[in-house]
């Protein structure tokens, strides 16, 4: 778990942090994406560029595991403490929020593969809106809603 301190952002196409102590790529401004646990337990495989993954494709299924470092990300139960009432209330109103978050950080250097719940490989360019950003925090509670 981590714990990173930062300008939480919610609209109507995202949910980031923007924070000086985890600093990312300049794929999605430099922004964290949030996210609550649920989806974000399904095991991924980290790296693949474009050219890679076609060349992952072209192999029979039954080599896919094999050929793949698949990443298990560690279960997270998110715990909805006073405090993340409080920034939800200020989200609401303004849309943004200085907070102090802990969480599991996940990160991919390249792409994002994940298989779908009916055994297919689904590929995007990273984690949540439109693949776009290569880091994710699941949430597991506010510390704190300045």
């Amino acid at each position: 778990m981590v714990t990173v301190h930062g300008l939480v952002i919610r609209g109507f196409e995202g949910f980031v942090i923007s924070s000086d102590e985890c600093r990312t790529d300049n794929r999605a401004g430099a922004l964290i994406w949030l996210e609550f646990p649920g989806q974000s337990d399904r095991r991924y495989a980290d790296g693949p560029t474009g050219q890679e993954f076609l060349q992952v494709l072209r192999r029979p299924a039954t080599e896919l595991d094999s050929v793949l470092a698949w990443i298990q990300p560690i279960p997270v139960t998110f715990v909805a403490t006073s405090q993340w009432t409080r920034l939800d209330h200020y989200l609401s109103k303004r849309g943004h929020h200085f907070a102090t978050i802990t969480g599991r950080l996940d990160i991919v250097r390249g792409s994002l593969l994940q298989r779908t719940k009916d055994g297919h490989l689904q590929g995007s360019g990273g984690f949540g809106h439109l693949g776009g950003f290569s880091r994710r925090l699941v949430l597991h509670h506010v510390d704190r809603a300045e």
